[in-house]
């Protein structure tokens, strides 16, 4: 079997690790959780994306209530049941939301949104290592796993709130927080984000 040479070795890491900029990537982590909740017993839900691209809050509002409807919960999109005219304000919402007889709403609200400019990594902090490097010297395939990851191109660090609200109470139910890296504006990987947010609310993989 041909044996790859150390520098091919490197070379196919450093092209994945910069291969990896080219999609979506998210984090979501759960903020709260009320003792009891089970999302299992969500009977009618509406669903608002607080964002002010139209065409990101349809698509978000849209998946999420293909992922309700998928478990058999009536979801409602906020765009498609409200008015244009009404504006996403608790008070002139509320009577829409009771209209439809809904037990809960779910609410997601951008908190940031930033450009990340393609960076060097940080040096990687080896205690061991000595303050005068030798020359010329390759990196080992330990250092270039466990280095921060490069990206090839700059991303958008979008930062979103996702609240499940009870009716009766006003209260959070279920709370997260997301942190994604966007590449590109392909809206595509909204339906993708969502099956993730709703395996994290449904606590499966």
């Amino acid at each position: 079997m041909r044996r790859l040479s150390a520098q091919r070795v490197f070379s196919l890491i450093i092209a994945a690790v910069l291969l990896a900029g080219g999609c979506v990537s998210t984090d979501i982590r759960l903020k709260q959780k009320e003792k009891g909740f089970q999302p299992a017993l969500l009977r009618r839900v509406m669903v608002f994306g607080m964002f002010t691209d139209p065409e990101v809050r349809k698509m978000f509002e849209d998946a999420c209530v293909q992922q309700f409807t998928d478990r058999g919960v009536t979801a409602l999109s906020s765009l498609d049941s409200l008015p244009a005219s009404v504006p996403l304000e608790k008070n002139r919402v509320l009577p829409y939301i009771r209209h439809e007889e809904c037990d809960a709403v779910l609410v997601a609200r951008l908190v940031e949104k930033s450009t990340v400019k393609p960076t060097e990594p940080a040096e990687p902090f080896d205690i061991q290592k000595t303050t005068a490097a030798a020359p010329n010297k390759q990196p080992s395939t330990k250092d270039v796993l466990f280095a921060p990851p490069v990206y090839a191109t700059a991303y958008e660090r979008v930062i979103v709130e996702i609240n499940l609200v009870e009716m009766s109470s006003g209260r959070p139910m279920w709370s997260a927080m997301s942190e994604t890296k966007v590449f590109s504006r392909d809206l595509k990987h909204i339906e993708a984000y969502a099956v993730q947010l709703f395996r994290k609310m449904y606590g499966k993989k």
